[in-house]
């Protein structure tokens, strides 16, 4: 079994709130933060996979803390300068790996989005890629695809117990896709 870091943003909790952010950290191993007016939350969380980890997870953290409300995962676009400072390296060298400067590494990853001029990347891809050039830093995260699923299946996870969904999260989002009698995201 496999262990992801996974980044949730939450509602109903603040890292203000003192006991809830404790009995996260305690229970979970959890890092609460604020990142532009957002709450997140941290967590390395086993699992077969990403969805499932994901999902896992949620249902026990709302057992523990019932006013908790995870909202999607936190994508975490990472600029050139970040991509530097988290990997210890010039913003130079980083353009040259974005150029394609490095012939023995696959292609760099294509840019999410650009904020104003300058491109941003998933920081899953990112670390992906330097994982093939042996400067990754050994974290499984989900990717992509993983994290479009995972925040499709979040309104549907249980507020408790463990349901089909734990189990069988592809599953159970192609059930939920296809049968408009089921109820409505709690």
């Amino acid at each position: 079994m496999a262990e992801f870091e996974i980044t949730f943003r939450l509602d109903g909790i603040s890292p203000d709130d003192h006991e809830a952010v404790g009995d996260l950290r305690t229970q979970f191993d959890a890092d609460v933060s604020l990142s532009s007016g957002a709450t997140l939350m941290t967590v390395n969380a086993p699992g077969q996979d990403a969805c499932a980890a994901a999902v896992a997870f949620v249902v026990r953290a709302r057992e523990a803390i019932g006013t908790i409300r995870f909202m999607h995962l936190d994508r975490d676009l990472v600029g050139v300068a970040e991509i530097a400072l988290r990997t210890r390296v010039t913003a130079q060298e980083v353009t040259g790996w974005t150029g394609g400067t490095l012939r023995e590494a696959p292609p760099f990853p294509t840019p999410e989005a650009n904020v104003g001029d300058a491109p941003v990347w998933l920081w899953c891809e990112v670390n992906e890629w330097l994982e093939q050039i042996d400067r990754g830093d050994g974290r499984r995260r989900p990717n992509r695809y993983e994290l479009s699923e995972i925040d499709a299946l979040l309104p549907y996870v249980p507020a408790t117990g463990h349901a089909a969904i734990h189990h069988r999260p592809r599953v159970a989002l192609v059930e939920l896709m296809l049968d408009p009698t089921r109820s409505t995201p709690n």
